[in-house]
């Protein structure tokens, strides 16, 4: 496992594709939902879009394929069948690993665009639901990934400074949002056996529709 920097503080774990293996059954649940509104997402799209919350999605996929799928019917449906699909979800087991050895010598933090009560059935179901001192969701910010509110908020219920955290994600927008948080994350998507550190970059100020 990657010996953690002697000045981190707190850790903060994504949770869909980077705390449990849920991207597939993310992808399975909005291709289905979009074709009951007569639209579609391909999957190279949804890859793209991780970690984006479920409305905004919504409102991005309206705009780019000129299609008029209801934001609160089909947040709700979509979030309904990836529920159906949950009780398959397995941990990844590297960045659980982490999460063990951290446990009690450090404070972590769950911070996901998902659903709160999605999120909260997910860490259930790999055996982490009483272990991260707090659990961030779409629920709780008012911008999503790739904006770094929700790693912020992270780390300020852990008590942790945002420069002494460090980030665990999978997805684009969330190497993003990290570094406008001036975080430090690892990419855990092509390195499971070693992580490697995200490389750092200048933080500009993160907007609400910079996807």
């Amino acid at each position: 496992m990657l010996p953690l920097p002697n000045d981190v503080h707190g850790l903060i774990f994504d949770c869909d594709g980077t705390l449990a293996d849920t991207m597939p059954l993310h992808l399975r649940a909005w291709q289905a939902m979009m074709a009951r509104y007569g639209g579609s997402i391909s999957s190279d799209e949804f890859y793209a879009l991780g970690g984006v919350p479920t409305r905004r999605m919504i409102e991005i996929l309206n705009e780019r394929h000129n299609t008029n799928v209801p934001v609160d019917e089909g947040t709700i449906e979509k979030e309904k069948l990836y529920f159906d699909l949950t009780h398959t979800v397995e941990p990844i087991a590297e960045v659980i690993d982490v999460v063990n050895y951290a446990k009690g010598r450090i404070p972590m933090a769950v911070a996901s665009g998902g659903e709160r009560y999605v999120v909260e059935r997910t860490l259930k179901l790999i055996g982490l639901d009483n272990v991260f001192d707090a659990v961030v969701t779409a629920d709780d910010v008012q911008w999503g990934k790739p904006s770094p509110d929700i790693f912020l908020e992270a780390a300020l219920r852990i008590g942790v400074a945002p420069e002494h955290c460090l980030v665990f994600e999978d997805a684009d927008n969330g190497f993003i949002a990290a570094q406008h948080a001036r975080m430090r994350c690892i990419d855990i998507r092509k390195h499971r056996k070693s992580f490697s550190l995200c490389p750092q970059h200048e933080h500009p100020s993160a907007g609400p529709d910079s996807v």
